[in-house]
């Protein structure tokens, strides 16, 4: 009798709608800028519909988008396009535009789950007003969400990047949705991944997310709970500057059960860390180091730690 789990049956990108709409006016190549573009400004101002005045005017304030990105376009604009795409496609999804509530980004969500991308996805700038998933979609080709905006949670759950995955610069607004999570547990990147200056308003979480390349978090930006647990980091991560440089974690910053093997540290930072920091099941053999590291409010640690200042076993 066989015992093993049975997998999950991938989709064709093309057979999934959100998919359609994202490429509305077909797939770009790498270098085709203006057709990204195109696409982008399609889908971000459908996608407007489904947020408020003063939701527009927090992103178009912030400098993330201009005021023409966010305008409002009826999907009798692109219905048109949309069953052209679908026709070139030979899609086997519905012909029906995804439905966008007006102010309702509550009430839907984009489902891109279980599927399978055998080209580069490009989703520079692009605007998601409500729960997304990716979960259990595989990405045998690089996936490009560099700039892009999220305003509810985004699952990114058993997700497989086989290419690097770029997220410079992306956030996670929770106006829409308090207290959303950007969530990659057990997601696995098998070449470099790319997290530097994103910010994260809400929540984070990579528990369980396996790390075989490169890993940088430059300059990213967590102002909430994030959670590292159970991770593996297969290439060169935490060692050198690979990681956490210029990190900013308010709130609690979750690393348990990770081994700190000698020679592994934290590398200068331009700002003080001040948040709880929890350190239940840490090991800190000798030469692990702490540099200019400020530990501050509830430090499980009861230390401060300045300039050279050296974290040894007795």
């Amino acid at each position: 009798m066989d015992d093993e789990a049975p997998k999950t049956i991938k989709l064709r990108a093309e057979d999934n709608a959100w998919f359609l709409l994202a490429t509305l006016y077909r797939r770009p190549a790498p270098d085709d800028r203006e057709l990204q573009s195109k696409n982008c400004q399609a889908w971000n101002r459908y996608m407007a519909n489904a947020i408020s005045r003063d939701s527009r005017q927090k992103l178009v304030g912030g400098g993330k988008y201009s005021a023409e990105e966010l305008n409002p376009s009826p999907g009798s604009e692109i219905e048109l396009f949309f069953w052209k795409r679908h026709k070139q496609a030979g899609s086997a999804a519905s012909t029906a535009l995804p439905k966008v509530e007006p102010w309702r980004a509550i009430d839907f969500s984009i489902d891109f789950s279980n599927l399978e991308f055998d080209e580069p996805l490009y989703l520079d700038r692009f605007f998601f007003p409500s729960l997304i998933t990716f979960e259990r979609a595989s990405f045998s080709r690089s996936a490009d969400f560099r700039n892009t905006a999220f305003a509810g949670p985004d699952y990114f759950k058993d997700v497989d990047f086989s290419e690097p995955a770029h997220f410079e610069r992306a956030a996670l607004f929770d106006f829409t949705f308090y207290g959303a999570t950007a969530n990659f547990e057990r997601a696995t990147f098998s070449d470099s991944a790319t997290f530097g200056g994103e910010n994260y308003s809400g929540g984070a979480n990579f528990e369980g997310a396996t790390f075989s390349e490169h890993a940088d978090f430059n300059g990213a930006n967590f102002s909430r709970r994030c959670q590292f647990r159970r991770h593996d980091f297969l290439g060169s991560h935490l060692r050198g500057r690979k990681l956490l440089r210029t990190c900013q974690f308010r709130w609690r910053k979750i690393l348990r059960r990770r081994q700190f093997r000698a020679r592994e540290f934290f590398v200068e930072r331009r700002d003080p860390l001040a948040v709880a920091a929890d350190c239940h099941d840490r090991h800190f053999p000798p030469r692990d180091l702490f540099r200019t590291r400020l530990f501050q409010r509830r430090n499980l640690l009861r230390s401060h730690f300045r300039g050279s200042d050296l974290l040894q076993r007795g």
